[in-house]
């Protein structure tokens, strides 16, 4: 089962697809630029990704090579046809009233940071999501300059995560995160715990900047706690 979103290249004639890494339950390939990751766990889990495949079995785990031809994915050469499709999450437009807050400053968090999908890249791809929702006026420059810098400033994987955020699509989590809070919901904090437990920093990072979009650190931020955000945040 794999991604609506990754149609465009799942159907290209043969290519190998090259191996970036891989966990003890997803890997992580790169097709022409696009990043593509192979899961064994199930679409609706809460780390799916919206450039996932979703496969099962342990074979996985060994595959050497990895290749696509005509919308079958081979693994060590046995093939495997993708027949049916996942639609990732997607965050909703909205009209709400809001006082918007300026957007961060890429150029200060772009690439920068911790961990596989950097720090910086996980706040900007939580201020994209939600930025778009509300329909922030700095959306589209920011989108621009992500599309533009992204596949030269940070790594591949990262860089197709920050171009569905774009789009408004990410993890379940962050999606559930960005609604609850502009419903303003009684589980928004919970909801939050809930994103906080995706990666090593990549949740808490993601739920940040949900917040800077949406205005909810306007009052002052902790540098102490953030240091990235320090020279990124007017």
């Amino acid at each position: 089962m794999a991604s609506f979103l990754l149609s465009p290249f799942l159907t290209r004639p043969c290519s190998n697809l090259e191996i970036l890494g891989s966990s003890s339950s997803l890997i992580w390939l790169a097709l022409d630029g696009q990043a593509v990751t192979i899961q064994r766990s199930a679409p609706d889990s809460q780390i799916a990704l919206p450039s996932s495949i979703f496969l099962g079995g342990e074979k996985l785990l060994t595959a050497l090579e990895i290749s696509l031809c005509d919308g079958r994915l081979a693994l060590d050469r046995s093939p495997l046809l993708i027949t049916r499709w996942w639609r990732p999450p997607r965050a909703p437009l909205v009209h709400i009233e809001l006082s918007f807050t300026p957007a961060p400053k890429i150029e200060a968090l772009l690439g920068l940071g911790r961990g596989l999908t950097p720090e910086g890249d996980d706040l900007l791809a939580g201020w994209l999501i939600a930025a778009r929702s509300i329909g922030h006026p700095e959306f589209e420059e920011v989108r621009a300059q992500i599309l533009l810098n992204a596949s030269r400033k940070t790594t591949t994987f990262s860089a197709a995560l920050l171009k569905f955020a774009t789009e408004g699509y990410g993890i379940a989590p962050l999606i559930e995160y960005v609604n609850a809070c502009l419903r303003c919901s009684n589980k928004s904090n919970e909801i939050r715990r809930r994103l906080e437990r995706v990666g090593h920093t990549s949740g808490e990072s993601l739920a940040i900047g949900v917040e800077i979009a949406l205005g909810f650190h306007s009052n002052g931020i902790d540098f102490g706690k953030y240091p990235l955000l320090q020279g990124a945040i007017a």
